[in-house]
């Protein structure tokens, strides 16, 4: 990697490999407050690619300037097959610990399905063992492609992600639509998942129905809202972000759409309204 920094028109950029990372809230909004207050502090990975320049790290940097309406952008760039890097998305976010287990699931799982490497290449290629690939490759598997796709938005956390992922694969979008409706957070997921799996699968009807009272830490005592607090706000920043790139994806091209992504976007919408109702009625929020 050229340590020389580069500055570049955010227009020249691409993104083919945003979705191996993972929207976070609460970290893109900090990152803008970062930027809005001292600038650009360090700049982003790009790799050199015959179709153009495409960024490998530094996502929320990115973003943050759009925001911000900044026509430029600090980059420094690699030189390297595609494959190398995809490879250099870990690499690149390991010291810092910015990177999620699913993300480097998503990354493994693009380099073995897509760029055609063997577990034992993809080690080579990472500097990790051949039993960690095979661990990350099929976490990421294990998850249907709605919950993958809600937790690339931040729909949903990763925590929420890998519980899900120990449910049957086709039975996962019923038990994510329980969770999304409810609001549930890590702790209840967990207590859903732990009565989920005690059962067949023909007896969850009833624990889905009433998988509000997971968000109890008493599953049996009465609905306290003020115990649910940290897991409503959360929800309400994830739905928030969501909405708004969704929706500016929307209006900029809709032409260009991904599948599915304006369901997403109006289900979304639909639910951070209620979500704000919920908020209001438990006077969470000030009127």
């Amino acid at each position: 990697m050229s340590n020389e920094i580069h500055d570049i028109n955010l227009s020249q950029i691409g993104e083919s490999y945003a979705s191996l990372r993972i929207i976070n809230a609460r970290a893109e909004a900090g990152m803008l407050r970062s930027i809005e207050s001292f600038g650009q502090m360090s700049p982003v990975v790009c790799l050199k690619t015959p179709g153009g320049d495409e960024l490998i790290d530094g996502f929320k940097r990115l973003r943050a300037l759009r925001w911000l309406k900044v026509s430029t952008i600090k980059c420094v760039f690699v030189d390297a097959a595609p494959r190398v890097g995809k490879a250099r998305i870990i690499q690149l976010n390991q010291a810092s610990k910015s990177i999620s287990d699913i993300e480097e699931a998503l990354v493994l799982q693009s380099l073995h399905r897509q760029e055609k490497l063997s577990q034992a290449e993809i080690a080579l290629l990472t500097g990790r063992g051949r039993s960690w690939v095979c661990r990350r490759i099929a976490l990421i598997e294990k998850l249907a492609d709605e919950v993958q796709e809600h937790i690339r938005l931040g729909l949903i956390s990763t925590s929420v992600g890998r519980l899900l992922s120990s449910l049957p694969r086709g039975n996962q979008v019923e038990v994510l639509k329980a969770v999304l409706k409810n609001h549930l957070g890590k702790r209840a997921v967990e207590r859903l998942v732990r009565q989920l799996l005690a059962l067949p699968v023909s007896q969850w009807s009833l624990p889905l129905y009433n998988a509000w009272s997971c968000a109890s830490p008493d599953t049996k005592g009465d609905y306290e809202p003020c115990d649910r607090f940290p897991g409503l706000l959360k929800s309400l920043l994830r739905l928030q972000k969501a909405v708004i790139s969704g929706a500016r994806e929307a209006l900029t091209d809709k032409a260009s759409l991904p599948g599915g992504l304006l369901e997403i976007v109006l289900t979304t919408t639909q639910t951070l309204e209620s979500l704000l109702t919920r908020l209001t009625q438990e006077k969470i929020l000030e009127d």
